[in-house]
C-alpha cells in the first residue's frame, strides 16, 4: 500500500470515523480505533504501515500491535519493515502537544 493509497482511504473515512487536520488523523469515535485494532491483522499490510510510520510514536504503536499479530518467524520480517524509517528517526522532528 502506498502513502497515496493510504491517504485516499483515510479521506474516505473522514467525517464519520476520523477527522483530518493539518496532516493529522484523529479518531472521532474511540471505539473505531478498537475496531481497527481487531480488523488489522494482516501482517503484510502492517509492514506497509511500518514503511509509512513517519513518527516514532506511530511506529511504536504499530510495533506493539504487530507483535501480537506476528507468529514466531514472522516477527523478524516485520521488524525489518521498520529498518528504513528507523534510520530517519534521528532526522525527523519530535512533535509535542500544545497545551
Amino acid at each position: 500500500m502506498t502513502q497515496k493509497t493510504l491517504r485516499n482511504h483515510s479521506v474516505s473515512l473522514e467525517g464519520g470515523f476520523v477527522t483530518i487536520r493539518s496532516g493529522s488523523v484523529s479518531f472521532v469515535n474511540p471505539s473505531f480505533r478498537d475496531y481497527l485494532t481487531d480488523y488489522l491483522d494482516d501482517l503484510e499490510q502492517l509492514k506497509d504501515f511500518a514503511y509509512a510510520s513517519s513518527q516514532a510514536d506511530w511506529a511504536r504503536q504499530l510495533w506493539l500491535h504487530g507483535k501480537k499479530v506476528a507468529g514466531g518467524g514472522a516477527l523478524s520480517s516485520f521488524a525489518q519493515a521498520f529498518d528504513s524509517i528507523a534510520r530517519e528517526f534521528i532526522r525527523i522532528p519530535k512533535w509535542r502537544k500544545s497545551t
